[in-house]
C-alpha cells in the first residue's frame, strides 16, 4: 500500500535495464511505458518521485547503479525541474547515461490531452528515450 512521505520517493516497478524517474500525471505514462517495453524485452524499473524538494537522494543513487541508465519524466520544462535535480544527484559519482522527457519550450495552453501529445508527454516518447538511453550503456 502507497504512503505518501515528503521526500520519499517509491519503487512502482522492479526492473534491471534502466530506471524511469516520473512526478505526477507522468507516472501513468512512466507504467504504460514500462509495460510496453517489457513486451520488447527492455526490464524498465519505475519510481515515482513524489516531492522534489527534498529529493529522494538514496533511491535514485541506488537505481542508477543497479540499473545503469535513468530516463527522467515530468510534466514540466526541462531545466530546472525533476530531471535537473536527478542529474544533479547522479553527475556527483555515478556515471551513468541519462535522457530527459520534459517540455522543450514554454508551453501554449490547450486541452491537457492534446497538449502532452504535442509536447511528447506520452508513453511512446518515454519508450524512445529508454531505447535511446540504452545505446549509451
Amino acid at each position: 500500500r502507497y504512503k505518501f512521505k515528503i521526500g520519499k520517493a517509491s519503487q512502482l516497478r522492479a526492473g534491471n535495464d534502466v530506471t524511469i524517474f516520473a512526478i505526477g500525471i507522468m507516472v501513468g505514462e512512466a507504467l504504460t511505458a514500462a509495460q510496453n517495453l517489457a513486451k520488447k524485452g527492455i526490464d524498465a524499473r519505475v519510481i515515482n518521485m513524489s516531492t522534489l524538494k527534498p529529493i529522494d537522494e538514496t533511491i535514485i543513487r541506488r537505481a542508477a547503479v543497479e540499473t545503469g541508465a535513468v530516463v527522467t519524466v515530468e510534466e514540466h520544462i526541462e531545466n530546472g525541474g525533476l530531471g535537473s535535480a536527478v542529474a544533479r544527484v547522479i553527475a556527483k559519482d555515478i556515471p551513468v547515461p541519462i535522457e530527459f522527457v520534459a517540455v522543450q519550450s514554454y508551453a501554449e495552453s490547450g486541452p491537457p490531452a492534446d497538449l502532452l501529445k504535442k509536447y511528447g508527454l506520452t508513453a511512446p516518447s518515454i519508450e524512445k528515450a529508454v531505447k535511446k538511453v540504452l545505446k549509451r550503456k
